[in-house]
């Protein structure tokens, strides 16, 4: 009788565990998902600036109001 009871506590401590280990697991896989999309949004935000690097790069003094239109639409991305 105190054998089954042991065996019966053992199995009952194993589906404790296993229940929390699956918890953290699933916990863990949306960590790994949220960052892998973090990383992708400030992959595209890093390539957007080298674009915009690129096209500022390519302004030529003097400033004048033409050259000042060409920057529009950056001052729009940037806000």
């Amino acid at each position: 009788c105190q054998l089954f009871n042991k065996i019966r506590n053992l199995q009952e401590n194993i589906r404790a565990i296993s229940s929390s280990e699956k918890a953290h697991k699933e916990e863990l896989d949306m960590l790994i998902k949220a960052v892998a999309s973090r990383k992708n949004n400030l992959l595209e935000v890093e390539k957007s600036l080298r674009q915009m690097l690129v096209d500022v790069g390519q302004q030529r003094f003097p400033i004048t109001h033409e050259s000042l239109k060409a920057l529009r639409p950056f001052k729009h991305k940037i806000s």
